[in-house]
């Protein structure tokens, strides 16, 4: 057995103790009002505190997650922590500060994902109207029953639901309907490009014309300047996050960077 496999059993073998072992963590991505800069809420990002490689984000970790068969434990530990984090948030300008967490397909199959959630939200004390959950878009390509009765469910409790990395795929409005959807979110990729591609901006510009005709709020993932900013602005994508308006913050930090916003 090559070096590389043992060393990739290894890594999966410590990522499934990760959570008995108290490594993990949630940081914070600052969701932000691109037209006023105010402060609308955080997204949940997981990260391991390896005890020799450091902190590693979960983009490193997705591929060890599935293969190890641990994602959906690791995404369970991640509902719980946010939601019990944004319970003490303060609320910036009078507007509660939304908690928005992705969610992986296999919390969704494995069939119990509703009744987490409810868990999260009773033991947290965070009300279900703070709590919006992302989901890949290409879940909306998977016809398992299970998954639109999840989440015809979780927007029963009042949950918000929306659609992550939307724009490669480009999902048809149909399957859009099928679901009870809130908000698309533009995939980081088509952000990206905006300022350097016709091609992006047009794409983006139908996504945003589709969105409104389907009553569901649009936000940018992925802003890096001030023309992808005032372009996302223009065709009422208000809600943006990224580089732009800072990094990831850990759960201390990030309540000291609302308590700041909010004049506490």
């Amino acid at each position: 057995m090559s070096t590389e496999v043992l060393e990739r059993m290894a890594f999966e073998l410590n990522l499934s103790h990760a959570v008995e072992r108290d490594q993990l963590e949630v940081h914070y991505q600052p969701l932000v009002d691109g037209r006023s800069g105010a402060l609308r809420g955080g997204e949940a990002l997981l990260r391991w505190r390896h005890p020799e490689l450091g902190l590693i984000p979960f983009r490193r970790l997705l591929g060890a997650a599935r293969e190890s068969g641990v994602i959906a434990e690791l995404g369970d530990w991640v509902l719980h922590a946010a939601c019990r984090d944004a319970a003490r948030w303060p609320a910036v300008d009078g507007h509660p500060a939304l908690l928005t967490i992705n969610i992986a397909i296999e919390q969704i199959i494995q069939g119990n994902l509703p009744e987490r959630v409810a868990a999260a939200l009773r033991d947290s004390g965070l009300p279900a109207a703070q709590l919006e959950l992302d989901i890949d878009e290409i879940i909306l390509k998977e016809e398992h029953g299970r998954i639109h009765a999840a989440l015809k469910a979780l927007a029963a409790m009042g949950v918000r639901l929306a659609i992550d990395g939307y724009g490669q795929g480009l999902s048809s409005i149909p399957r859009l309907r099928r679901h009870p959807l809130h908000a698309i979110k533009l995939d980081p990729a088509l952000v990206r490009d905006v300022g350097a591609s016709e091609d992006a901006e047009a794409v983006v510009e139908a996504i945003a014309s589709m969105a409104g005709v389907l009553g569901l709020e649009i936000l940018g993932r992925g802003v890096e300047g001030e023309a992808q900013q005032a372009f996302l602005c223009a065709l009422g994508c208000s809600l943006q996050q990224g580089p732009l308006f800072g990094r990831p913050l850990a759960a201390d930090e990030f309540v000291a960077y609302l308590d700041e916003r909010s004049g506490g």
